[in-house]
């Protein structure tokens, strides 16, 4: 049976950091959610909690950004 994953290869030099590649793939998921976080967490198999915590630490979501402000009026 042929295994249809490609294997990715990286020269020594310019091997990614784990970070890197997180940051990328939920900068990723979010582009296919159309930036709706509920969705990208439930894609990327995460906590929306730990999305935003991510979203903090690489700089992607600013600080003085409010969560609340995805849900609907009146629902917390």
């Amino acid at each position: 049976m042929e295994n249809k994953n490609p294997v990715i290869y990286y020269s020594f030099d310019a091997v990614p950091t784990l970070a890197e590649l997180e940051k990328k793939h939920i900068l990723t998921a979010l582009h296919h959610c159309g930036q709706n976080k509920s969705k990208a967490h439930k894609m990327l198999g995460i906590s929306l909690k730990t999305l935003y915590n991510k979203l903090h630490e690489y700089g992607i979501l600013k600080t003085n950004e409010n969560k609340s402000s995805e849900t609907p009026e009146g629902k917390s």
